[in-house]
């Protein structure tokens, strides 16, 4: 697989970029506060549209993790799983974790410790059916529970026998299987469960599939990459444009009440994702990247860490510098949004970095030395 990388950091710049974007996009949705002069529709249609970035992150993660597995299948003619959960456990828990006991000890120094039910959801993962801590942690589950399905998935069909070239020609009918089932029970959920408008649309089984899209798009890749080529280079402007107007629903109608957004947009909004992740995956390959995409690329890889605190950092900010010091909501967010990068940052520094590295010394990547899966699939 091409990639948009330089030997010395063996990065995939354009999808470290494209991660920024989306967590950023996750920023402008948790935003608080309403402005009383006329940015008013500006600040709404931000704050509404603001969770495609999910849709964005979900995509990413199938085409990251789902190359990961094919590469090394392609590699070695097996797949490590037990390796390649322990890797994703050391990517995803001492950040996630650490949050969590923070948190805890916040409350109980407060006296207001959660109810138990939400903090075993936290503690197992389950936060999207149990009830989490924050409003953002049910994304975190609905991955894990992917992680743990497309291991099983794709070890149940290398060991059909079939050979390095075709243990994997299922994929294609079992993701079109798991968007149509995904979609199904959005739409009976929607329409034969009384207020269904007030469920959750957090569920694994109502989301899934845009994982799976990912994965559809990392199989297609690593099995045909010259008609992949063929299809994206030629055309990245067009696909850049139809996965943006895929997002436009999203901005214009809430997904609190829309019957349309919570159904069919969520199928809309991965083949979106998935178009701007086709149109980046090997932009600028062999190019050396500005100064500009370096530094968003260098936050984009850090976009997990900033994921899981930026909760935390926008209440906070938004109770000191809005309702505590009359600073405008434009002014707040603003500084939130810094703040967030921030502390993303120094706890990437400080607590995944470290673990990584540790990681990578005792259980090294079966993967090989692709960028654009290895190092993209590290990050969120």
């Amino acid at each position: 697989m091409a990639s948009s990388t330089t030997n010395r950091t063996n990065r995939n710049y354009a999808l470290d970029c494209l991660r920024l974007v989306a967590v950023l996009l996750v920023l402008c949705r948790h935003q608080i506060g309403e402005p009383t002069d006329a940015s008013a529709p500006l600040w709404e249609t931000l704050r509404r549209g603001g969770w495609v970035g999910l849709d964005l992150f979900f995509v990413l993660s199938g085409y990251l993790v789902g190359g990961l597995l094919f590469q090394e299948h392609q590699l070695r003619g097996t797949l490590h799983w037990k390796r390649f959960l322990v890797r994703r456990g050391m990517k995803i828990y001492p950040t996630f974790y650490i949050w969590l006991g923070i948190f805890l000890i916040g409350r109980w120094v407060h006296g207001d410790l959660p109810p138990i039910r939400n903090i075993l959801g936290e503690v197992f993962f389950l936060q999207n059916y149990l009830g989490g801590l924050r409003d953002h942690t049910w994304s975190l589950a609905v991955e894990e529970h992917f992680y743990l399905l497309l291991v099983a998935t794709l070890v149940v069909l290398a060991g059909r026998g079939c050979g390095r070239a075709h243990a994997f020609k299922r994929v294609p009918v079992i993701v079109a299987g798991v968007g149509v089932l995904c979609l199904a029970l959005r739409l009976a959920t929607a329409g034969w469960v009384p207020g269904a408008g007030d469920l959750p649309n957090t569920w694994t089984h109502l989301r899934i599939d845009s994982l799976a899209f990912g994965v559809l798009l990392a199989h297609w890749r690593a099995s045909r990459p010259v008609d992949v080529d063929g299809w994206v280079r030629p055309h990245r402007c067009g696909w850049v444009l139809f996965g943006l107007l895929c997002f436009v629903p999203a901005f214009v109608l809430p997904i609190e009440t829309s019957w349309w957004i919570r159904t069919f947009g969520f199928t809309l909004n991965y083949l979106g994702a998935g178009a701007l992740l086709m149109a980046c995956v090997d932009l600028g390959a062999g190019d050396a990247p500005s100064r500009l995409c370096r530094a968003a690329a260098w936050l984009g890889a850090f976009s997990y860490p900033i994921y899981v605190w930026h909760m935390e950092v926008v209440l906070r900010v938004y109770a000191g510098l809005h309702l505590a010091a009359g600073w405008s909501v434009w002014s707040t967010a603003a500084i939130s949004v810094i703040a967030s990068l921030c502390v993303g940052v120094a706890f990437g520094c400080l607590v995944e970095r470290p673990v990584l590295w540790w990681r990578d010394r005792f259980f090294p990547s079966r993967s090989g030395g692709d960028a654009s899966a290895r190092s993209g699939a590290e990050s969120r």
